[in-house]
């Protein structure tokens, strides 16, 4: 979300900063609880369902690192109009 030219969190009332950004570098390392805890059921799991589960673990992965490096832009976005630095589009 974007406010006074500034990227903010969805609420809209904090500026996305290096808070923001290691909250998000802590999400991602949710998919190493996630692995862990396949691994832990996987006895008890057929091929299908360790397939299922670890293409799900895929895609939660990405869309995790996806947001991660998109909070990294604009909190760099954020830091360079602090400073009264043109800020490419991204």
């Amino acid at each position: 979300m974007m406010s006074d030219g500034y990227y903010c969190e969805d609420d809209g009332k904090r500026k996305i900063d290096y808070l923001t950004l290691e909250q998000k570098i802590m999400a991602a390392w949710h998919t190493v609880d996630d692995i862990k805890a396949l691994y832990k059921s996987s006895e008890r799991m057929n091929q299908d369902q360790i397939t299922n589960a670890l293409l799900g673990l895929e895609i939660f992965a990405s869309m995790r690192f996806e947001e991660l490096w998109d909070c990294f832009e604009q909190m760099l976005h954020n830091k360079r109009k602090d400073k009264g630095l043109e800020t490419p589009t991204l």
